[in-house]
């Protein structure tokens, strides 16, 4: 996510939280690099946005329905990896 000129990874094992986390942050005003992949700039390190959405687990609805009501009537995709 990004706030300003800065931006925070989020490293972490499958099912922690990350993407939970990180779409709080974005519903309370950061921007979005990207979910599961970032790129790095080679010559500086720099993060480089990824135009993917944020995918949540169903044990994130409940936490994030009162600020996101619309999450729920939003289609539900189940990618190949599961």
């Amino acid at each position: 996510v990004t706030l300003g000129e800065r931006c925070l990874l989020l490293p972490g094992a499958s099912g922690s939280g990350k993407s939970t986390l990180a779409a709080a942050l974005v519903m309370a005003g950061c921007g979005l690099l990207g979910d599961d992949t970032i790129v790095l700039a080679h010559d500086t390190l720099a993060a480089r946005q990824m135009p993917f959405a944020i995918c949540l687990k169903p044990g994130a609805w409940r936490l994030l329905r009162k600020q996101l009501p619309q999450l729920t009537q939003q289609p539900i995709h189940n990618p190949p990896d599961g």
